[in-house]
């Protein structure tokens, strides 16, 4: 049986204008798992991610090697209580 865990994530670096909320958008949906990715006004990439723990630490794995045009600096994250209202992922604005 999968433990369904929820993650706030932060990216920081060149992650802003690189295409970067589409990696994550993209990369989220590839393993199925829910929540959303937003620009932040400091220049980070910020946003919460919910899914299988095994699928959720893949996905952050990916995102601290970023996409082709970014350079990821740091990932902190922050663990939440899964949010039963997210039915999918969503790039926020």
């Amino acid at each position: 049986m999968s433990e369904e865990v929820a993650i706030r994530y932060e990216v920081t670096g060149r992650v802003q204008g690189v295409g970067f909320r589409a990696f994550v958008s993209a990369t989220a949906k590839q393993y199925g798992l829910k929540g959303w990715v937003k620009n932040h006004y400091d220049g980070s990439v910020r946003g919460c991610v919910q899914g299988d723990r095994g699928l959720v630490n893949d996905f952050l794995k990916q995102l601290q090697i970023g996409n082709r045009w970014s350079s990821v600096s740091g990932l902190a994250r922050t663990p939440l209580s899964p949010d039963s209202s997210l039915q999918n992922f969503e790039i926020r604005y």
